[in-house]
């Protein structure tokens, strides 16, 4: 990873706006690390402001005991693993997060503006459509349950893309 990654990347906090663009082959190199569980423990007991309101990235919850999804899901990640060995990808990937003041935040309930105008696709699935942005907002943290037992559309559209597993960090 020294070769790949000459800083940690930084850490996306809340109520702040900021991003975070990095190669794949930069990515690949933190799966592996929190595959090996190799990223500093965040427990709640010990959190400092750097690792508040961040779940623990490393990958070692998978490796418990518990239900079969989180068997299905280390086959994903295996299953990705063994992709990118065969031919390493040569994007890029952009992690933001965005938010606005609460004095900011409309009220929905009472607004009489319309929405903007919006193209439906179907027939396809999200990981079917070139250069798609994916956006996670269903938890109040990242991933939601990804790395335990949890297997809604979050947590699965973590798993079919593990790339996205870097948003934990």
């Amino acid at each position: 990873m020294k070769y790949t990654m000459f800083q940690p990347p930084p850490l996306l906090r809340i109520g702040k706006n900021r991003s975070v663009t990095m190669s794949q082959r930069q990515a690949a190199s933190l799966l592996a690390c929190a595959f090996f569980c190799l990223f500093p423990c965040r427990s709640n007991d010990e959190q400092n402001d750097d690792s508040a309101n961040f779940q623990n990235p490393n990958f070692n919850s998978l490796y418990e005991n518990g239900p079969p999804q989180k068997i299905e899901k280390l086959k994903c990640i295996l299953h990705y693993f063994r992709r990118i060995t065969d031919e390493m990808p040569n994007g890029v990937i952009s992690f933001g997060r965005f938010s606005l003041p609460d004095n900011f935040i409309p009220n929905w309930s009472t607004s009489m503006k319309g929405l903007c105008d919006i193209h439906l696709t179907t027939g396809k699935k999200i990981e079917d459509v070139e250069c798609a942005l994916q956006v996670d907002f269903a938890n109040k943290y990242i991933g939601g349950g990804v790395l335990g037992a949890g297997c809604v559309q979050e947590e699965i559209r973590f798993t079919i893309c593990p790339e996205m597993l870097v948003s934990l960090l």
